[in-house]
């Protein structure tokens, strides 16, 4: 290992940030720790009685995604047990339903709405994020960490940015933090490459950090925006109420009920729409984020070009 003067101990803390960044980038799909990293990096099939489903797809907005555009889509939600989640059903008055993983996260089970039916849901090997497919680093573990931030920063950089649908395991920041740190520690003791240089790595963290603030900020709001927007559902208004009385005929009342139905209808599509809406914005936000973090890491590395060689 290079001889500069660190302590045992923040030689162990700059290769564990490091190695357990490149971890979190490789998103190893059979080791969830709870139910909801195994909730996001997979997909899932789902069987309720004798109906069974090819696909589910768990979202980070709190959707279970049926592939079905036009039609409201079930809630999810974790608890504090890291084994059971909840599942709320699209239909009106639907209550929720406890769902518990068996113990390698491979599979979830639990009573149905229907009390005679068996909700069994079975992973599927694919992760759910694309992300998971990023080429996985052979890295020097003697190498300077400055050296090593130049080849993690891109793939760090692709989970900041990740779509509002993806997982992203929760300790990409606390990472990016301590990597941050170190190099100031490894500038101070020893330096591998001019103040530049060091100056623009922590520059491109302390940027991926934020932007990992504001994409998990904008989260918070698609939640709201998806509770607000099926809240926002109704099967009627004034005008069917003032027409409601009791003399009202079957030919009435079955008009009603279509009427309802229609403005149901409505309401959903309205709130899809609603509930697209903050990935939109993200998009949009993270297109221009990229620029910034890009032009910072071209920054960067220009100046580790420029550094005179170490002696």
């Amino acid at each position: 290992m290079n001889s500069f003067p660190m302590n045992s101990r923040r030689c162990s803390l700059v290769l564990a940030s490091s190695c357990s960044l490149l971890l979190v980038l490789q998103l190893r799909a059979d080791e969830p720790r709870n139910a909801r990293e195994a909730l996001l990096s997979h997909t899932w099939t789902w069987s309720q009685g004798s109906e069974e489903f090819n696909k589910r797809t768990f979202l980070a907005n709190g959707e279970v995604d049926r592939g079905e555009p036009n039609k409201k889509n079930p809630r999810w939600e974790a608890t504090s047990d890291p084994f059971v989640f909840k599942v709320i059903g699209s239909s009106e008055g639907n209550p929720a339903v406890t769902l518990k993983f068996n113990k390698d996260f491979t599979v979830f089970s639990g009573p149905a709405w229907n009390p005679k039916n068996v909700i069994v849901g079975r992973r599927i090997e694919k992760p759910a994020t694309t992300l998971a497919k990023l080429e996985v680093l052979t890295l020097d573990p003697n190498q300077p960490l400055l050296d090593t931030f130049s080849q993690l920063a891109p793939n760090a950089s692709a989970w900041v940015l990740a779509g509002l649908d993806e997982g992203v395991p929760p300790n990409v920041r606390q990472n990016l933090t301590y990597i941050r740190e170190d190099l100031l520690d490894e500038y101070k003791q020893k330096p591998k490459a001019s103040q530049d240089a060091y100056k623009l790595a922590h520059q491109l963290c302390s940027s991926m950090i934020t932007a990992l603030d504001e994409r998990d900020q904008t989260l918070v709001r698609a939640g709201f925006r998806a509770v607000q927007a099926d809240a926002g559902i109704s099967g009627t208004n004034q005008a069917l109420q003032a027409r409601r009385n009791y003399m009202m005929s079957w030919p009435q009342y079955a008009r009603e009920q279509a009427q309802r139905a229609e403005l149901i209808r409505q309401g959903t599509a309205g709130a899809q729409v609603g509930k697209a809406l903050p990935k939109v914005e993200w998009s949009t936000r993270t297109a221009n984020l990229r620029k910034t973090l890009d032009g910072l890491y071209a920054q960067f590395r220009e100046a580790l070009r420029q550094s005179p060689p170490v002696k």
